[in-house]
């Protein structure tokens, strides 16, 4: 198994912290689009479906023993 695999997964699984409501990263999103916190559902629903992805990804990983 490549090395950067699990590497990869851990990436994106600490890319779910970054669309709290509170991060900078969706402040300054919201700021440049001209958004206000009505779409702040919007980013919890993908802040979910990534997580959600990322934990079937490392669920698939530890069932077929690459992990």
């Amino acid at each position: 198994m490549p090395r950067a695999v699990p590497r990869r997964v851990a990436a994106m699984a600490l890319g779910c912290m970054d669309a709290l409501p509170h991060a900078g990263a969706v402040i300054t999103l919201l700021t440049l689009t001209g958004l206000n916190r009505t779409s702040l559902p919007h980013a919890l629903e993908l802040t979910l479906l990534k997580t959600a992805v990322v934990f079937a990804m490392i669920a698939l990983y530890y069932a077929a023993g690459f992990v």
